[in-house]
């Protein structure tokens, strides 16, 4: 038998079972499947756990070299902290990310109770977050035309 994988996800919410659901804001047919979309590192997980917000959609964001792209919305600020669960996954409890669109990252169709938990705080990491006045700057910036 193959040794796990450990594998993150980031949510402003504590929470203590992990429950597949929708994404929202990502493209293409493969995140359009009920899933808990997962990152290989505690780093970018943090990243999600940090820009997700906690009620509603926040309307223009990505991760690109490992720092997030966001536009600034005052009535949607980035949130303060977040939570990285982890959990340790066999060969077959989870999906590749697709080859064509990798940004979707790992999936989990099953819900888990995640073994780690760990609060992250954006004091620590505000150095990873861009911010761009409008949408179609954002849009400039992510399409190299800018």
């Amino acid at each position: 038998m193959s040794s796990p994988k450990r594998l993150y996800h980031g949510s402003p919410h504590r929470l203590t079972t992990i429950e597949p659901r929708v994404a929202t804001g990502k493209d293409g047919p493969d995140a359009q499947r009920n899933a808990v979309y997962m990152a290989e590192t505690p780093e970018e997980a943090t990243l999600y756990a940090l820009t997700r917000p906690r009620v509603g959609r926040r309307g223009g964001w990505a991760i690109r070299d490992g720092k997030v792209h966001y536009v600034r919305n005052p009535s949607m600020p980035i949130n303060r902290q977040g939570y990285v669960y982890g959990h340790d996954f066999q060969r077959g409890q989870y999906r590749d990310p697709p080859q064509d669109n990798v940004q979707i990252g790992y999936t989990v169709d099953q819900p888990f109770t995640p073994t780690v938990r760990t609060r992250v705080r954006l004091s620590r990491v505000m150095d990873r977050f861009v911010e761009h006045a409008t949408k179609d700057e954002l849009r400039e910036f992510l399409h190299g035309t800018r």
